[in-house]
């Protein structure tokens, strides 16, 4: 019994791993490239999860994972807002179903990113000519 449990979650091990490979590559060739700028979501498991996202740079890509240089941003209940966290760090994602990848245009200032909010509407901007709506991945607060 325990054999069949082992072979069983091995046998999921590697579906997870290629179906991440067949996601990340299309016609051989890696979806992402370093230098590419990206805003993650990730997605909560539970209401009370904290709300995180990513703002980076790819620095590095394979079929499995992506490597970012970037700022973690937060939800802080207080202000009601997300906050930027003041460190830069370099943070490794596993694309899954619980990320969501935006690209962001190479041209952007990544430093000049912030979050807006309006009535019914959370945007990412960097107050020129970068604007992404993310509503409609966040929960009702």
């Amino acid at each position: 019994m325990a054999r069949d449990v082992r072979a069983a979650a091995c046998a999921i091990m590697k579906f997870k791993a290629a179906l991440r490979k067949y996601t990340l590559m299309e016609g051989g060739d890696m979806i992402m490239d370093p230098g590419e700028k990206v805003h993650v979501i990730e997605r909560r498991a539970f209401p009370e999860d904290v709300r995180r996202h990513f703002i980076g740079e790819v620095v590095r890509c394979t079929a499995e994972a992506i490597r970012l240089r970037g700022h973690a941003w937060v939800f802080d209940k207080v202000k009601g807002s997300f906050v930027r966290m003041p460190e830069k760090r370099e943070r490794i994602v596993y694309p899954d179903n619980r990320l969501v990848i935006n690209i962001i245009p190479r041209e952007v200032n990544l430093d000049d990113v912030k979050y807006i909010q309006q009535p019914q509407r959370l945007v990412v901007t960097d107050g020129k000519k970068f604007s992404l709506e993310i509503t409609e991945f966040s929960a009702a607060r």
